[in-house]
């Protein structure tokens, strides 16, 4: 399986199998939080087995030398497993846990059952939201949550204060929120299953415009004139100017792409289904390298 974690350490991917392994992709200490240009970057792969034995690992995000992972399952759990002293130092059950994202010194964890924020340094659970919640994304402090009430549903919440979040507004789109990506004023919502993205208001939730584009856009991330969308059922990855919202380029990373990062330098595109990891241009949608990480 593909599990990925770019320079932060803080970004998620999302693999939708019970594959036993995660491997994460860690940039060296030449990376691009110390200004380091993309030719003097260098990658490995490190391998961690983090599965406890009861479902394997659907997300996995990485702070410190602690990796997150939950189970997109009946019977799942969240938990949080040490690189250093390769032990277990959190497991709690999580049904149908898919997302996890971190921020502030928070680690939130979405589900089919609800949304759980638990604090990094103390690994303790401080809120709890209800809702089947099929999309978060978190930027500065509001975070957007898509849910599964007719699909249709998306939240903004204030996280100033991560132990009580507020609700600032709620809206209906046309089709399903599958991911969130912002930039300037709209904020891109690929919908799933429709062919077709939303660009909304990031404060009013209003809608915008429709950007139609492959058939199942399922994962969204943006620079300050770029945005980048995935279509896993198609298989392509699609860049578009942020701007005037029109296609620039396309590029195919083959069928399986659930989630996007973009590290300041390059686009990375996970392909679970094949367990091969891109490294795309992200002026031209070109193939920088590709990385074989292994899996079942």
């Amino acid at each position: 399986m593909v599990g990925f974690c770019p320079v932060s350490r803080q970004e998620i991917a999302r693999k939708y199998s019970a594959a036993a392994v995660v491997v994460a992709v860690i940039a060296s200490v030449l990376g691009l939080a110390q200004g380091a240009s993309a030719a003097n970057m260098t990658y490995s792969v490190n391998t961690y087995s983090v599965d406890p034995g009861d479902g394997g690992a659907s997300c996995i995000v990485q702070q410190g030398s602690v990796i997150w992972a939950c189970q997109n399952a009946a019977a799942g759990k969240l938990y949080a497993y040490d690189t250093d002293t390769h032990a277990y130092v959190m497991s709690v059950s999580m049904p149908w846990g898919h997302i996890v994202r971190v921020s502030g010194g928070y680690l939130f964890a979405a589900s089919g059952s609800g949304l759980r924020i638990f604090d990094l340094s103390t690994f303790t659970q401080v809120k709890a939201l209800g809702g089947d919640i099929t999309s978060m994304r978190i930027f500065g402090t509001t975070m957007y949550v898509g849910y599964s009430d007719g699909f249709k549903t998306v939240r903004a919440w204030d996280i100033s204060d991560p132990t009580a979040p507020a609700l600032l507004t709620s809206a209906t789109l046309l089709a399903q929120p599958q991911d969130f990506a912002l930039v300037g004023s709209d904020l891109w919502v690929p919908n799933y299953s429709s062919g077709m993205t939303s660009v909304i208001d990031p404060i009013t939730l209003a809608l915008k415009t429709i950007v139609f584009q492959g058939t199942r856009p399922a994962a969204a991330v943006a620079d300050a004139t770029r945005v980048y969308v995935a279509d896993p059922a198609d298989g392509n990855v699609f860049g578009f100017n942020a701007a005037s919202r029109n296609l620039t380029w396309t590029a195919n990373t083959g069928t399986g792409v659930y989630d996007l990062y973009f590290d300041g330098t390059s686009l990375w595109a996970p392909n679970s289904y094949t367990d091969t990891l891109y490294q795309l241009n992200p002026a031209t949608g070109a193939t920088i390298a590709t990385y074989t990480t292994g899996g079942q």
